[in-house]
């Protein structure tokens, strides 16, 4: 089973990494597309920094945050989820409303639609990673029957 590091601020400290789930998954979605000289870190530190609430939201929602932010201009994050993100704590649509705007639009790209539904999803209801299915046990399977119907 593959674990996961999931990288927590010490308390008290403005420290936050995306976990290696999500940015694992920006570098499926990107490929070979992925800007080369975007490094993760300074986009995580840009995105921690012009989020409003950025400590009441869940490590999952900051994944989804970071992923959403790595993709979109920053123009775009800025006029889409910034004034959503100041209503979080008074209003209480407000994760609904920012995962609402998380959404690639009038996109013909499959992928991205597919993107965009993973990081609302994850956004809403946090990491839903493939639950264990343990092997097959034989030994409960009994033998083989030989069927004999050749005449």
């Amino acid at each position: 089973m593959k674990k996961y590091r999931i990288y927590m601020a010490q308390k008290g400290s403005t420290f936050w990494q995306p976990s290696n789930i999500i940015r694992n998954k920006i570098t499926k979605w990107e490929g070979s597309t992925m800007a080369t000289n975007a490094s993760m870190g300074a986009k995580a530190r840009e995105v921690a920094s012009i989020t409003p609430n950025w400590n009441t939201f869940t490590p999952a929602q900051k994944d989804s945050l970071f992923s959403y932010y790595y993709s979109v201009s920053p123009n775009t994050y800025q006029s889409t989820i910034v004034p959503l993100a100041q209503q979080v704590g008074t209003d209480d649509n407000a994760i609904q409303n920012i995962a609402d705007n998380m959404t690639a639009g009038a996109s013909r790209f499959r992928g991205l639609k597919i993107r965009r539904n993973e990081e609302q999803q994850m956004f809403l209801h946090g990491y839903q990673l493939q639950q264990y299915k343990p092997p097959i046990d034989v030994t409960t399977l009994g033998k083989p029957e030989i069927i004999n119907d050749i005449k």
